[in-house]
């Protein structure tokens, strides 16, 4: 009898402690599990906050991309406008150098924020594009740059002869005198033939400015 029963006892605590260790064994198994379906959760966060982040960097591209096509366009825009504006004012300009000449005013007048009509009707009125003009007191180029300003620039006098050396001078010359007039054009004009107070250059830039400006609206 009590053999009996130390053996049904002795099944029964294998039993219990198989069960025990089964559960303990089932539990790991299942924080294991746990463990990897919370890893699996955050590579599926990281890769959807990476999918986004892709996504935003697509919208922004494309964004830019759009911003550079207008840009592009309009710098074309300016090219082609400023070219004609040259050979209307005057015909006799070779269109290989109203060309050049107008490629290097759209560019630099766009950077300064500055109409490039006006531009062509001030150098129509210093030069009348002609690259080797040279005034009596000693203005040079296309826009008759005076050589005083090649300190302020860093150049030598001798590059005021160069087309796009000189109109990137001038331009910038224009762009302080505008700064220092509080973007009075008048003033700015007439500061740049060192006229100021007379506006009588002025008045000669605006009268071909205003002139271009009809003529573009026609186009």
């Amino acid at each position: 009898m009590n053999k009996s029963f130390n053996q049904v006892f002795l099944s029964f605590v294998a039993l219990s402690l198989a069960v025990v260790f089964g559960v303990t064994s089932t539990k790991k198994r299942i924080d294991a599990l746990d463990a990897k379906v919370l890893v699996l959760e955050q590579n599926a966060v990281a890769r959807d906050t990476k999918i986004d982040s892709l996504q935003k960097q697509v919208e922004e591209l494309s964004d830019i991309s759009d911003i550079i096509v207008l840009e592009c366009f309009g710098l074309t825009y300016r090219l082609y406008l400023t070219q004609e504006a040259i050979m209307y004012i005057n015909p006799k300009v070779e269109p290989v150098l109203a060309h050049r000449i107008g490629r290097v005013v759209a560019y630099t007048s766009d950077g300064y924020g500055i109409d490039p009509l006006l531009i062509v009707a001030l150098m129509r009125i210093e030069s009348n594009f002609n690259p080797k003009a040279k005034s009596h007191v000693g203005a040079m180029g296309l826009l008759q740059v005076m050589p005083s300003w090649c300190k302020k620039f860093g150049i030598k006098q001798k590059d005021l002869w160069d087309i796009e050396t000189n109109i990137e001078t001038g331009i910038g010359i224009l762009d302080i005198n505008l700064h220092s007039c509080g973007e009075d054009i008048e003033c700015a004009l007439n500061k740049y033939n060192g006229c100021y107070p007379s506006k009588k250059f002025s008045n000669k830039v605006l009268a071909v400015y205003k002139e271009l400006l009809e003529w573009k609206t026609k186009k």
